[in-house]
């Protein structure tokens, strides 16, 4: 996921897709409205099933950073220990079965196995920073490694862009990994689709990439849209799209990789102007936030002048994203079932997450731990990730039922 806590103010022009970014051939069918009000939308209770990982967690489960992981429709559960170049698979109640793949550089081997996915029943890895995939079977046997061609983006990027996963159909995505260097202004940089050899690709939409005029300092008020999200199985890549000229809607676009097929959802919410007194705050917050990073650098023994040591409060209004109203949520996540999932936010606090139908229909929300974040969902059971009091990772599934 792009970093963007540095992006510019945005116009409303960034929140929209650009004509020619629809996939060749692509049938749209008509908006469909979904509004509701959250208050309307039963509350479902969470029960934990099980918690894995932690300070006291065997090999395989012992997390260096933040899980990530993915649910395959049998109930295995792929973990992905990214250093260790290889993947924990799980049974459908956490109990290991295998690993797969291993550290190196030679087929089925990674540097650093930094995204993983499904076909059907095989299982793609991605390798960082040279970009190759590598397939495997579920019962770990290695299919193919295949080192992807570079990408161009026209820009100089901190790192190599190739193709980023497979989806379904014989289809890849490419997005940018990397941030953009030596340049002074908003960059929109696309997210790519087409054949595996990127020989024909074609832009599905375009999202920010951060320009450090906060000189790289990751400092994120508010949200950025448009969100995105790609299905596990590589058959739906889903957009959200807001705008703060239109702060009542939400348009949630569902590209279907395998048919073409673009489905719009248009969900309504209330509008909530952001105060000045929050927007006084997080500007203040930038200004201390360059102070204290300049401190910090002249601690280490840099040179005056080749660090940040202050910033005015218009510079820092220009620099990051201050929209006048709230966006109305933080994430969105496409289910493993064919379930929309989006996260709410009044502005400053987490809210809940809400799950819809593909029509955008809500079936219901539910209210995580603030410290968790959701990683996979489906409508009778949500995946997470968390930490425990030493501030070591773990995942934990909870099953959903209604109260």
């Amino acid at each position: 996921m792009l970093n963007r806590s540095a992006t510019p103010r945005l116009t409303s022009a960034l929140c929209t897709l650009v004509a020619a970014s629809v996939l060749a051939g692509c049938r749209t069918d008509a908006p469909r409205i979904a509004s509701f009000a959250i208050d309307d939308v039963p509350e479902y209770r969470l029960r934990e099933v099980f918690r894995l990982g932690g300070a006291d967690a065997p090999e395989h489960l012992s997390f260096r950073r933040e899980p990530s992981f993915a649910v395959h429709r049998s109930g295995l559960l792929f973990a992905l220990h990214s250093q260790q170049g290889r993947v924990a698979v799980l049974d459908s109640l956490g109990g290991f079965v295998r690993w797969i793949g291993r550290r190196g550089s030679g087929p089925g081997e990674f540097q650093n196995a930094i995204r993983m996915g499904f076909v059907g029943d095989t299982l793609w890895v991605r390798n960082f920073p040279s970009p190759r995939v590598s397939s495997f079977l579920l019962d770990g046997s290695h299919v193919s490694t295949e080192r992807t061609p570079s990408y161009d983006f026209g820009y100089h990027l901190t790192a190599a862009a190739g193709v980023s996963g497979y989806l379904a159909g014989g289809k890849a995505w490419v997005e940018a990994e990397g941030f953009v260097m030596g340049e002074d202004r908003a960059i929109d940089l696309p997210l790519l689709v087409g054949d595996r050899t990127l020989s024909t690709l074609d832009t599905l939409f375009t999202i920010p990439n951060p320009r450090g005029r906060l000189e790289g300092l990751a400092f994120a008020p508010f949200p950025v849209p448009p969100f995105h999200d790609i299905a596990t199985d590589g058959s739906t890549i889903m957009l959200a799209e807001w705008s703060d000229t239109l702060p009542s809607e939400l348009a949630v676009q569902l590209h279907t990789i395998a048919t073409s097929e673009r489905r719009t959802v248009t969900m309504r919410f209330d509008e909530r102007t952001v105060p000045s007194a929050v927007r006084d705050s997080v500007i203040t917050a930038g200004v201390e936030a360059i102070r204290a990073l300049g401190e910090r650098l002249r601690a280490l023994g840099l040179p005056e002048g080749t660090f940040p040591t202050s910033i005015s409060r218009a510079e820092v209004e220009d620099a990051v994203y201050l929209p006048r109203h709230f966006p109305p949520i933080r994430r969105i996540l496409v289910g493993l079932d064919e379930t929309i999932w989006v996260e709410r936010t009044d502005g400053v606090q987490r809210g809940p997450w809400v799950a819809l139908d593909l029509n955008g229909t809500p079936l219901f929300q539910i209210s995580l731990p603030e410290s968790a974040t959701l990683r996979q969902a489906a409508r009778n059971a949500v995946w997470a990730t968390d930490r425990d009091s030493l501030d070591v990772s773990y995942l934990v599934r909870w099953n959903i039922g209604a109260k």
